[in-house]
Order: C-alpha cells, then structure tokens, then sequence
C-alpha cells in the first residue's frame, strides 16, 4: 500500500518490491476553498428554485388549468378528430394523468347546437409532440366514471337533458380512425353499452354540413318564449316518464348499441360501407309506474333496429304483458327520394325539401291505453284520454306507410325547425283493423266496438263498423268515408239513445229524458258534408261548422211512450240540414187510430215547429200533451164519443216570448161530443170545428153540432196558460132542439114539450158557473111552458080565475135574458096560451135553487077587456125555491105588495156586469147568426 505522509514508515518486507514514493498534493489556499463553496451553493440554489418552480407548475396545472391557449390546441387537435368541442379546463392529475372538465360536444361546426356535456375525460397524450406542437398528439380519451348529459333539444342547452351516470368508456385515435371500445354507463336505471370504429373520422363534420346545411356560424331562427317554455314542459314529461320505469334488478334492461362506416361517404348515402348502426334493446319484469295503484308490467322487452345504407331497419318490436297481451311490429323507415339524393349528393337536395318514407306492420292485443297512462305524463296524454275506460285490451292489426317531409332550409340557410317527431306528415296510408271490447267514455258505454279502417292520401274510410251498445242487442252497423271532397257517415240498426244520452248537449238530453222506449228505435241514416282536411304539417282535422252537414234517412219506432202519452208505431222519413229538422211521410199507429202527415218542420233556429197536411184520428185530449202539457186540461171538457178525423196546418213557436204561432185543426166528429155546461152534460152529434192554437188562445170557429134533435152553431175562445187562468168566451145558437129534453136534463121536466131557438153568448172561467157572464134571447113553440114547475103552479091560477082556461096548454114563451153570478135575468118574459098570456119579470138563482120573479095573468078576448081594470089584482110573485115555487099575489103580499112599495124591486146586473160591451137588461130577442 502506499504511505502517505501522515503514515509513520514502515519495515520493507522480502517479498514485496520495492515501490516508488508518490508526489505530495499541493496545498488548497483559502481563496481556493471559498470560490468552490460558492460555486456550490449557487448550483444547490438553482436546483431549489427549479424544483419550486417545478412544484408549483404542477400545483398549478393540477389546481388551476392549463391556460387558454393550451386548451384551444386540444380543441382544434379533437377538431381534426371530427369531434367540435370546447373544454372547460385542462388539469394534470399526478395519478390520472391529463384531464379536462366541463367538455361540451356540439353538433359539428354549429356552436349554437350542443349534443352532449360531459363532466370530465382523460387524455392520453404524446407529451413531446405536444410541446413540439406536432400533430396527432392525441393517443385516446378515457370515461371513468364520468357523468354525460344530453340536451333533448340541442337547440336549447339550458333545457331538460337526458343523463347518463357512471360511463366508462375509451375512445382510440389510430390514424385515420376513431374507435369506441365498449362504453358502459347507466340512463336512467338502462345499462348502455356501446362499440364501433369509424373511418376518416376528420370528414364527419364536413359530411354533417353538408347534410344539414348548417356552418359554424349559422344561426337557428329565434324562437317564441312560449314555443320554447313548452318543449321544456314536453321535455321534463318524457324524463319523469322515464324515472318511473322499474326493472328486475336481477335482469335490468339493457341497451347495445354498434356502429362502424367510413365517414368519406355521406350521411345519407346508400352505399353499404356508409354509416351502419345496430341497437338491440332488452329487458325483462318491467314496470310502469304512474298514478294508478298496480303498476303496468312487461314479461318480455325486446327492441331490434339497425341503420344501414341510409335506411333505419325496425328488425323486432315484441312487448308481452304479465296480464296477458301481446305487440309485435317491423318497419323500415328509409328516404323517398334516396335515387335522387345518391345521385346529387347529399347537398343536392338542400334548396328543397326532403321525405323519408316509414312502412310498418304490427298486431297487438296489449292494453296499451294502460301502459300510457302509467309511462307517460297527464301533459302528453290528450285530454279526452283520461276519461276513457276500456274493459279489455284492444286489439289492432295494422300495415302501412308514411311519409314525413323535412321543410326546405330558412333564406338564412338554416333548416327550418322540425316538430318532436322529425318531419311534417306529408303523406299516410294505413289499412288495418281495431276491435274494442266493452268500452266507456264518461258516461258513455259500449259492449264493444268492430271496424276496418283505411287512410289514403288524406282520405280515409271506416268500413263494416259494428257498435254493440248492451248485451244480447244487436249491433248499430254503420261505415264513413271522408273522400273525394265529402264526409260522409251510414248508420243502419237499433239506435240505443239510452245509451247515447250522455254524448248529447244538455237540451236534448233533457228532451230525450221524456221518451220511453219499449222497443228499440230503427234508423237508416246518412249524414253528408264537406270533406274534413288535413293539410300537410296538420296534426288534427280543421274545425267546420255543424250547419254544414246534412242528415236524412228513416227512422222505426215501436211501442214508446211520449210525455208519457204511449203509441204503437211510427215510421217516419227525416232530414236535417242548416238547424232545420223534417220529417215526411209520417205515420203513427194508436190503438185509436193512425196519424198520416206529408212534412213536419223543426227550425232549431227559430225554435218552431210547422205543419203541412197532418191527418189523424187519435183522442185530442190524450195526445194533446205532445204538444202542450197544459192543454190537456183544456180540452177536458170536450170528450169526443169516438176519436175525430183532424187535419192540422200551422206553425207553433216554443221559443219564450215569441209571437207568431197559428195553429189550425179541422175537426170533424160524426158520432158526437159530450160537452159540460153548467154542471150538465150535453150530448152533440154530428159535431165539426175549426180549432184554431194561437200564442195565448185556443179558439173553435165555426163550431156545428146537433143536440137534443135541432141544430147548434156557435165559437169558443180559450185563454190559455196561467196567465189566462183558462178564461173563455162563447156563443151559441140552436134551432129546433127538444124543449122536452133540454128541460129533462137541467129541471127534470118530463112534460115540457116543443122547440127551442135561441142564442146566447157568454164569457166565464174553467167550469164556474157563478162566473158565468153573458146574455141572450130565447123562444119555445109548441109547447108546454105550464109543464115547467115554475110556472106549473099557473095552471090551477088560471082555473081558478077561468074555470077550464087552466087546462090548456101555454104553448109559445120568449124572453131576453141576462146571467150574471148564477141568476138568469129577465124582464121581458112572454108565455102565451088559448085565451090568455102571462108578462113577467125578475132573476131565477139555478146554482143556489132560488128565486124572485113576478107575473101577470092577462086574459084574452071579452074576458080580457072585461078584467083590464082590475089586472093589478092578477100579478103575482114568488120568492121562494126554485124548485118548488109558491106564488102569491102581489097585492096580498107582504114582501112585494103594497107595504113593501118602498122596497126596490129586484134589478139585473148593468152591461159591464154581463160581461159583453153593450148588453143591455131588456135585450131584444134576436138569434146571433152561426159562427158567431
């Protein structure tokens, strides 16, 4: 070893050679030392100072971001990508490496319009060609555990998304490529998955400007803040729809989805190695949860659709109940003009509009009525959905196609806003068959409801339909046809209007309620009108006026009650058009008789009812009520013997207040009426009218009749309602009636032999005689007056006086009269005999059998000259009952003679009381002529 200076010698051994001594170090001066430890410290100080400002960099970059223009070098980088984003901040994790928060994906060079919004990514980048700022430093992006939310309507980025949570996902940048390796994420309680490569992914963009027309300074057209306030109330509906479906856990639905194509081709080409899209949905034990108490549940979920050469292929629908219920439907949805778009490319068809044609087919007999109510919203149900019951699944078959049209872009060059469901309705063609069981509406029922359908260039058809109101009734068939520029609906069968009463307005139903039927009304109907509409982009037939349509057919009724008045048939036909109801050939069956009428017409407008020829022979009092509940009581007191044949002309308003009703019934009854008068029952034959209804009047003029074997003319005029208080006014004249039998019926005379004439015309109130007002003259020839126990007495009077003048007969008597508070009046009274006659005067009470009259027996020839001084002694009087009088002479007595001189003697009412302008005390016997 070699010895150093501070090393004391050592002894050399025999084995080792001998060495040479090393030169000593040269000495280190203090000047030396201090320089190197300087030079130390300053290089510890700028490893310190690199180190802090290391850390802190890092601090800052993990904490605080990237700046600005390094975020706009990532975004332009995606860009190349195909993918337009912008980035909130880009952060260094020292354990995930590069991250960036708050992306936002946008629908391809159009800033306005976000797809997606995705809470953080990372990145995985070449670090040395990002700090060379070279191209392709973008290896791949990385979803863990990442929270995505898309827009429902990418126009509107504040409104409802629909939010995926717990997505892991890589997508891959090979070059010229872009490569989603199995996304996994959960949207609301559905697993998602997802996987697909697509080439030259840096021509996406272009190919979507291209196909929308949209750059990235397009603007949308500005929308109302009513239009968009309700695509975010639709919005929120669909997600809470969402939220209340519950799957199997074991089971959950799932949702995969797998794409690949080459995005150098456009969008909408039908080139296979375009853009292909596979997405196959399923699920097991899912429930609809909405208000009601079950939920909605589905045994079986399968949805199978694929999007290749442009067109969406619905591969598989299968939806099975857990109740029972099936739906099964494909489709293809492919564009209507793919020859010309292919041929053009895509931007060919930009100036103008585009279709895409959907055809389907599906059978269901799923209760899908149910699983709306249960998935969607009471915002996305129409209104009259929610009143409808239906007992059993409907069952619906149906194939066909639709068109939906895209609206030609805006001047601006941006697309016109598109509806929720992608497009305008500009075409449909539907043909299938619906089948309902027992059904209810409101109130509204039915056991089930039967129809083919069809839909044809905005024409459709209903064909066969068969409605089946009640069990074991057959059902009302029927078809309508809405074509060539007409509507039109047939109905044939039993018309159940029961049943139908609650679709009716309130007025009919209420007419309606006063109909019975026993048997079922019959109808053939044929309802015609303009064709209903609907323009192309329309979602609901235009609106028409019901004044429009036109109504005729037949109508069959059986044994039905009316106001509860019955009748055996009626048959009749009808029409109604502009408000206005006619009925023609109409006949009705009683047991009485039948009615025949050749048009009754009905204004609804007008509220009246006109009649043209109606014949009948039917009990007026008991049909009266089809016409007026009041006038049965009014004609109560004509009681036909046998129905009269009538003939009715007329019109008759029931619109409160109107003026205007003239009603006219001719009126012939060959086997009599029984008619009241004064408590009596009067027994005419041969009778005939004209009954004549006004707005407030019921008038028979002229009335002929024959009673007691002589002939009757005469008018009466009714007031009707309350108002009138069934006040009248009458006239009556007769012509050689039975003096025997009118005296029979109201004195119970036997013997009163002769004719009578006379008339009389009086005014009163229902059937009161001590209201009875009026005034007339009356005359009796060849007869017996003395046979009338008011006068019998005379009799033994006059042989008294005359011995055997009393035994003849006083066969001639006439008088004017006056009634008023049920006492006749008279002061004229003449009965003349064989060699005498007797003047006379005073009122009989026939309501209340009493009586105050005078007489004066004056004989005829030399007897008569003989007593004429002494004629005062042969007047007398009487006061008592009518019924049995007792006459007395005046001057002997008491009440009438000389000591009650100063009483006045009994007087007839005045004119006015009589009831009849100008009638006086002392009327001058004058028979009224007939008709009057």
């Amino acid at each position: 070893m070699p010895k150093t200076d501070d090393q004391p010698a050592a002894t050399a051994s025999v084995a080792d050679p001998p060495e040479a001594s090393p030169a000593p170090p040269p000495a280190i001066g203090p000047g030396r030392r201090r320089r190197r430890s300087l030079r130390y410290r300053l290089v510890l100080g700028l490893v310190l100072v690199a180190m802090g400002a290391a850390l802190w960099g890092a601090w800052y970059v993990a904490s605080r971001g990237f700046t600005r223009r390094w975020r706009a070098t990532l975004a332009r980088e995606m860009q190349r990508r195909g993918l337009d984003v912008t980035v909130g901040k880009v952060t260094l994790d020292p354990f995930n490496g590069l991250l960036a928060d708050d992306v936002h994906l946008h629908l391809l060079n159009d800033r306005h319009t976000q797809l997606l919004v995705i809470n953080q990514v990372a990145l995985d980048i070449n670090l040395g060609d990002l700090l060379q700022k070279k191209a392709n430093f973008l290896n791949s992006i990385d979803l863990r555990d990442a929270s995505l939310a898309l827009p429902l309507d990418p126009a509107d980025p504040d409104g409802p998304k629909l939010r995926v949570r717990r997505l892991r996902a890589k997508l891959l940048f090979p070059p010229g490529q872009l490569q989603l390796v199995q996304a996994e994420g959960e949207c609301h309680r559905i697993r998602v998955s997802a996987n697909g490569t697509l080439l030259n992914p840096e021509l996406f963009a272009q190919a979507v400007a291209a196909l929308t027309g949209r750059t990235r300074d397009s603007k949308p057209p500005p929308r109302e803040p009513a239009e968009i306030a309700r695509r975010r109330a639709q919005g929120r509906a669909w997600l809470q729809a969402l939220d209340r479906l519950r799957f199997d856990r074991q089971a959950p639905v799932r949702l995969e989805v797998r794409f690949s194509g080459d995005l150098s081709k456009p969008l909408d080409s039908a080139d296979a190695d375009a853009l292909r899209v596979s997405a196959d949905l399923r699920g097991r034990d899912v429930q609809l949860r909405g208000g009601g108490k079950a939920p909605f549940r589905l045994d079986d979920l399968h949805l199978l659709a694929d999007y290749e050469a442009n067109v969406v292929y619905l591969r598989q629908v299968e939806l099975r109940a857990t109740r029972g219920g099936h739906f099964s439907a494909q489709g293809e949805l492919r564009p209507a003009l793919a020859a010309a778009a292919v041929a053009g490319g895509a931007g060919a068809s930009a100036g103008g509009s585009r279709e895409r044609a959907f055809s389907f087919q599906c059978d269901s007999d799923l209760d899908a009525l149910a699983a709306a109510r249960e998935l969607l919203p009471p915002a996305l149900l129409p209104v009259w959905l929610n009143d409808l019951t239906l007992g059993q699944a409907p069952r619906l078959q149906a194939n066909g196609r639709v068109k939906l049209r895209e609206a030609p872009p805006t001047p601006d060059g941006s697309p016109t806003p598109a509806p929720a469901g992608g497009g305008v309705l500009s075409e449909l063609e539907i043909t299938g068959h619906l089948g309902l069981g027992r059904t209810a509406w409101r109130e509204l029922a039915c056991e089930g409801f039967d129809t083919d359908f069809s839909w044809q260039h905005g024409q459709w058809f209903l064909r066969d339909a068969r409605l089946s109101t009640r069990p074991a009734l057959p059902p009302l068939h029927g078809d309508v046809l809405n074509a060539e520029g007409k509507f039109r609906v047939r109905l044939s069968g039993p018309l159940d209007l029961a049943s139908l009463a609650p679709a009716l307005p309130p007025r009919a139903r209420a007419g309606l309620g006063e109909w019975q039927f026993n048997e079922l009304p019959r109808v053939e109907l044929t309802l015609t009108g303009p064709a209903l509409d609907v323009p192309a982009g329309a979602t609901a037939a235009t609106a028409f006026s019901a004044d429009a349509l036109r109504t005729e057919g037949k109508i069959a009724l059986g044994r039905t009650r009316f106001r509860n008045i019955p009748f055996n048939r009626l048959n009749v036909e009808f029409a109604l058009a502009g408000g206005i109801f006619t009925a023609k050939n109409l006949r009705l069956e009683r047991d009485e008789g039948t009615a025949l009428g050749d048009t009754i017409t009905y204004d609804f407008n007008r509220h009246e009812v006109r009649i043209d020829n109606l014949r009948a022979n039917l009990w007026p009092g008991e049909i009266a009520p089809w016409i007026d509940p009041d006038l049965a009581h009014d004609l109560k007191p004509y009681r036909f013997v046998r129905p009269p044949a009538t003939v009715t002309n007329g019109l008759v308003q029931f619109f409160p207040g109107a003026k205007g009703s003239r009603l006219v019934i001719d009126a012939s009854a060959p086997a009599g009426l029984n008619y009241t008068f004064v408590r009596r029952e009067l027994n005419f034959t041969k009778v005939s009218a004209q009954v004549i209804f006004t707005d407030d009047r019921l008038r028979l003029d002229p009335l002929h009749g024959t009673l007691f074997g002589g002939e009757m003319g005469g008018m009466v005029d009714l007031a009707l309602g309350k108002a009138g208080g069934h006040r009248y006014t009458a006239a009556l004249t007769a012509k050689e009636l039975d003096f025997q039998k009118l005296t029979k019926l109201y004195f119970d005379y036997d013997d009163s032999k002769g004719h009578l004439e006379g008339s009389y015309r009086w005014s009163g109130q229902s059937d009161d005689a001590v209201a009875m007002r009026g005034a007339g003259a009356i005359r009796v020839d060849k007869g017996n007056v003395f046979a009338i126990p008011v006068f019998g007495p005379f009799s033994g009077i006059l042989n008294e006086i005359l011995p055997g003048v009393g035994k003849n007969v006083a066969h001639q008597a006439s008088a004017d009269f006056i009634i008023s508070g049920g006492k006749i009046y008279n002061g004229n009274l003449a009965i003349k005999g064989t060699g005498f006659s007797m003047l006379g005067g005073g009122w009989l009470g026939f309501t209340d059998d009493t009586m105050n009259f005078k007489l004066r027996l004056t004989p005829q020839g030399p007897v008569g000259t003989l007593l004429y001084p002494v004629s005062k002694l042969l007047e007398y009087s009487s006061q008592g009952p009518l019924g049995k009088p007792v006459w007395r002479p005046r001057i002997l007595n008491p009440e009438t003679g000389p000591a009650a001189a100063g009483s006045p003697a009994p007087q007839p009412p005045s004119p006015a009381a009589s009831g009849k302008p100008g009638a006086t005390a002392n009327p001058t016997p004058r028979p009224a002529a007939a008709g009057h």
